[in-house]
């Protein structure tokens, strides 16, 4: 099977972040109806809003069970960053509109001492949220939540960053490890 890994936030209330991957699945399956993309996002499940596919977690790449080479396309907003905690705080602050929400994105332990440490400081209970979730769903080898390595990626047929946004610049004890994520791109 001809298959292609897209990698990006397709799990978030965003009109572009979800208009993205329609957007890309056409133009690859007008080009070769043979090739199969599957989306990847920190969350699996239903994309929000209706948008009409479903994405696997991310953590699911770095499983060493996959036989086959798969090439990984990066792409969409602003996601070449090294700040974890932001993305997953980011994650956060989306889950909290229903409890559901977030005991799906950090578990049912973890909502209930998010809950306590909310009473006691909010500061405290973020980053409480912030490191459940990086435990949960981000718990993988990269220099940022989306910037992949293709060497930490096993059966990797290659990474390719296609329309990615980058919204700050690199803190200097990251700018090796970036350098080489991107050195070893098939493509940017």
């Amino acid at each position: 099977m001809n298959e292609i890994s897209h990698l990006g936030t397709f799990d978030v209330e965003n009109y572009g972040d979800l208009l993205y991957p329609l957007i890309f699945r056409h133009l690859l399956e007008t080009r070769d109806p043979s090739l199969r993309v599957c989306q990847y996002s920190p969350l699996p499940g239903a994309a929000p809003l209706g948008a009409g596919f479903k994405t696997e977690a991310i953590r699911e790449l770095f499983n060493g069970g996959r036989i086959e080479p798969r090439r990984l396309v990066i792409g969409g907003g602003d996601i070449l960053r090294t700040d974890w905690d932001n993305v997953a705080m980011h994650y956060g602050r989306q889950s909290r509109i229903s409890y559901e929400g977030l005991r799906q994105s950090i578990g049912t332990a973890g909502l209930f001492g998010y809950f306590v440490r909310q009473n006691f400081s909010r500061k405290n209970a973020s980053r409480f949220y912030a490191e459940r979730f990086r435990a949960c769903w981000m718990d993988y080898l990269a220099a940022g939540p989306f910037l992949i390595n293709h060497q930490e990626l096993p059966g990797s047929g290659g990474v390719h960053y296609i329309s990615c946004g980058v919204p700050h610049a690199f803190e200097d004890a990251q700018k090796d490890r970036v350098k080489q994520t991107f050195e070893g791109a098939q493509s940017i």
